[in-house]
């Protein structure tokens, strides 16, 4: 692999320096799959938008490869199912339940 050296640079004129505080930051209250996270994915979706999932319940399964699952990262209910052009599908937003935004969702029962 080549390495790529800058014999000249720009001097950009900022002064200061950056603040040293850490920010906490809020909790999510949705959290999804996306689609573009597993390349040439063909979904048959086993939910649908209002439905109630937990952890761990499928959510759609792989046309293409026979027996690859993808399942829920958290439990609450099926917020939006977004699709793009010819209905490819974009993501799954979940919006978490009230035990899961608390930290203690209910055990997976199937």
């Amino acid at each position: 692999m080549a390495v790529h050296t800058t014999r000249k640079g720009l001097r950009l004129p900022i002064t200061g320096e950056p603040r040293q505080d850490i920010e906490t930051a809020g909790a999510p209250r949705r959290v999804g799959v996306v689609a573009a996270d597993y390349i040439g994915l063909r979904p048959t979706m086993h939910v649908s938008v209002g439905d109630e999932v937990r952890r761990g319940q499928l959510l759609m399964e792989d046309k293409l490869a026979l027996g690859v699952r993808h399942t829920a990262p958290a439990e609450g209910r099926i917020l939006a199912v977004n699709r793009g052009h010819r209905r490819a599908l974009k993501s799954v937003i979940i919006e978490l339940s009230r035990g899961e935004l608390e930290g203690r969702p209910d055990a997976p029962r199937f």
